[in-house]
């Protein structure tokens, strides 16, 4: 039952990412720069922070998981792999912690 959910939470994910792409490229000329989020600056686990602007010119796909959900701790070595086979395509996974805090990150 576990594999269904994490198939279904993929496939959710790679659906709405193609559902934007189609969406933007319809409204936006080729020359044109779209955003499709705002750019924001987060804490990472090591202390330093994370500007979204820095991967601008990149696919990003952000996820937001916690270390307490099943399903995403499932999702997480695809999107390893996922990163891993995209990266020189300049494809970028970023995860976003929703735990209150780092401890149980650093720990998973």
């Amino acid at each position: 039952m576990k594999k269904w959910q994490t198939g279904f939470a993929i496939l959710g994910v790679i659906s709405l990412l193609l559902v934007a792409h189609w969406w933007f490229r319809d409204r936006h000329p080729p020359n044109s720069q779209p955003s499709l989020s705002p750019d924001f600056v987060l804490p990472n686990i090591n202390g330093g922070t994370l500007q979204l602007a820095t991967y601008r010119g990149r696919v990003v796909l952000l996820d937001f998981w916690a270390t307490w959900c099943e399903p995403c701790r499932e999702e997480i070595p695809r999107f390893v792999e996922l990163q891993d086979k995209y990266r020189d395509q300049e494809f970028q996974i970023i995860g976003v912690s929703m735990d209150d805090d780092s401890e149980p990150v650093r720990q998973f």
